[in-house]
């Protein structure tokens, strides 16, 4: 499977209450009303999703034939981002090759019902490039912000590169196609495209799997 993007390149590599009017007797309806609405997804049941906490994959990274680093992708756990529950992932690699060293790191937060990016933090050291970045995504207002800066606006749905690596393993492919989709939180960057160009298997300590 190969996963491209028109500008992004590096993928190559709400526990919420309803609010009650009772015990807020002077917050506007207005203040309410948003109140309610971002309670929502709490109401909806967990994604049901073939990935759990504490769920570490490792891999390697290969310059044609030649392994230059090593990569992993895990779920770190469950956190609370602005009443919303979220799946912290974190995709990480290291390596490189003769004065050019890779060590990036990429972190984000899933709501667990809706399955929408809430955070991003891009945290890239390629060569002499040190760049880190926090976006805060909203998917209810259909905006974005970085870090801290004015909201931009965004897509319905929103993904964020890590959280894409993980969107694909939820849903079903086929050898051969190719699969468009407009759900990058960036919107001058859609669509992300998927390529799935074979099926494997592989082995690992907890058996023998197909993989696509």
């Amino acid at each position: 499977m190969a996963v491209t993007h028109r500008v992004v390149r590096h993928v190559g590599v709400a526990l919420v209450a309803l609010a009650s009017v009772v015990a807020a007797p002077r917050a506007r309806a207005q203040d309410v009303g948003q109140t309610i609405a971002a309670s929502l997804p709490r109401l909806q049941p967990r994604k049901v999703v073939p990935f759990d906490t504490g769920e570490k994959l490792t891999f390697d990274v290969r310059f044609g034939g030649l392994k230059v680093g090593s990569g992993r992708m895990e779920v770190v756990g469950m956190q609370d981002v602005r009443g919303r529950e979220a799946w912290h992932t974190r995709f990480t690699v290291k390596g490189g090759i003769p004065f050019y060293r890779v060590n990036d790191r990429m972190e984000s937060w899933i709501d667990t019902r809706t399955f929408e990016s809430l955070r991003f933090v891009q945290d890239l050291e390629e060569g002499r490039r040190d760049k880190e970045r926090t976006f805060e995504i909203y998917p209810d207002l259909a905006t974005y912000s970085e870090n801290g800066a004015k909201s931009t606006a965004s897509v319905e749905d929103p993904l964020d590169d890590a959280a894409f690596m993980y969107f694909v393993r939820t849903i079903s492919l086929e050898v051969g196609k190719t699969y468009d989709f407009n759900r990058y939180f960036r919107p001058d960057r859609n669509p992300v495209q998927i390529r799935v160009l074979r099926k494997d298997t592989i082995n690992v300590p907890a058996g023998r799997f197909q993989t696509s």
